[in-house]
């Protein structure tokens, strides 16, 4: 998720700058583009359209509801804190079941951490920041399949720890691609939206069958 502002004066001084897999049958791992990659905001027109799509490498597969998380070591209790919002988020819908603890094999795990990373850039009078990575990756074998999401904040920026942020980076590991709707958590650029729209809500459903 990226945060833009339509001041270009010097506001960022400090521009410079899975594991193992289940050996159980034929495994397939599916990576979506967006993974791991900067998920930035790019400027365009408002979108009438409201639906919230599915990340590619989650559509045709069958998931569980259930997850394990953990965070990764040394995340600071702030950025725990957001992701517990988050977390409370995504339980209260009843679609999904996010537990803490680690998974075993073939089972769905989300690991949550940060990085540190400056990614400010200037876009005519917009300054671009890159306030956290999210996503899901798929295994498939013969006796099923499973995901092993990953969601991170970037405490290079304050604005990065954020229950908003977490909110989408967190559904980006579930399976939740960017909407085009302005006042969904899975918009682009962070707009502190924190609660979940109708269409991301279906769009959970359509994951997990429910």
């Amino acid at each position: 998720m990226a945060y833009g502002e339509q001041i270009r004066n010097s506001i960022i001084k400090n521009a410079q700058s899975f594991s193992s897999k289940a050996n159980v049958g034929k495994i397939e791992v599916k990576n979506d583009k967006t993974y791991q990659q900067t998920d930035k905001t790019k400027s365009k027109t408002k979108s009438t359209d409201s639906t919230t799509p599915v990340e590619s490498n989650v559509q045709q597969v069958a998931l569980s509801n259930t997850y394990y998380y953990h965070f990764q070591k040394g995340v600071p209790q702030s950025v725990k804190n957001v992701f517990y919002s988050a977390i409370k988020t995504y339980n209260d819908t009843g679609i999904v079941k996010l537990v803490a603890g680690k998974a075993s094999q073939m089972q769905n795990e989300i690991t949550l951490g940060t990085y540190n990373q400056d990614t400010t850039s200037v876009q005519g009078n917009t300054i671009n920041m890159e306030l956290g990575k999210g996503g899901p990756e798929i295994f498939q074998s013969t006796l099923g399949d499973w995901n092993h999401g990953t969601a991170r904040l970037n405490v290079h920026y304050s604005e990065g720890i954020s229950v908003s942020v977490a909110t989408h980076e967190l559904g980006h590991a579930l399976g939740l691609g960017h909407s085009s709707d302005i006042q969904s958590v899975m918009y682009p650029t962070d707009q502190g939206v924190t609660q979940l729209t109708e269409s991301d809500i279906a769009t959970l459903k359509a994951i997990y069958n429910n």
